[in-house]
């Protein structure tokens, strides 16, 4: 079980590229092939085949779903989640394993190894406001990646992650960080 972190991502801009960009925002999250619970050793490479040889089944739909933006290549999906379990199945399929499975993938792509749990999403003409939790730590590797992809949107995402003490914002516009603070949470002691 994670820390979770709190996010607040706040996305302005033209009204068009607005309701473009929540129209690409919802949509299904990533899902993945499941050899979990499996006894790896009673798969041979013909049943490894037919699991990984077919797409897994969409994952639900999300106002905010990472995959939607930033999707996770067909590839990794059908070879598993868990990076080790991707390499055995890239193995007994005769594929090149492309280095991760979806865990670090998503990690490296996203900021985060699971999607959002949107809690909060308000569309408006030219300002989209999401409200979500991820596992561990803020996203900003997709911000990073959204923001080069939407160029005429601002993106400001405002954090905090209780488990380990700190917080931040950062603000990007036009491919760039134009601002970025992180700190440690300044709890307020109580008078006893």
């Amino acid at each position: 079980m994670p820390n979770w972190c709190f996010n607040t991502l706040e996305v302005t801009g033209p009204a068009d590229k607005i309701k473009a960009f929540a129209q690409k925002a919802k949509g299904h999250t990533s899902s993945y092939n499941s050899f979990h619970g499996e006894n790896w050793e009673t798969l041979d490479d013909v049943r490894i085949a037919a699991i990984a040889s077919n797409l897994p089944e969409p994952g639900e739909v999300s106002d905010l779903s990472f995959h939607a933006l930033c999707p996770v290549p067909d590839l990794i999906r059908r070879l598993g989640f868990d990076n080790g379990v991707a390499k055995k199945t890239a193995e007994a399929l005769g594929v090149e394993y492309p280095g991760c499975g979806g865990y670090s993938w998503q990690v490296d792509n996203w900021g985060t190894k699971w999607e959002p749990d949107v809690s909060y999403a308000d569309v408006h003409t030219n300002y989209i406001q999401y409200e979500f939790h991820t596992a561990w730590s803020p996203p900003i590797a997709i911000i990073e990646h959204l923001t080069k992809e939407w160029p005429d949107l601002s993106f400001e995402i405002s954090y905090r992650e209780e488990g380990m003490g700190y917080e931040g914002r950062a603000i990007y516009s036009n491919g760039e960080c134009l601002d970025q603070w992180e700190g440690e949470i300044e709890y307020e002691e109580s008078e006893e």
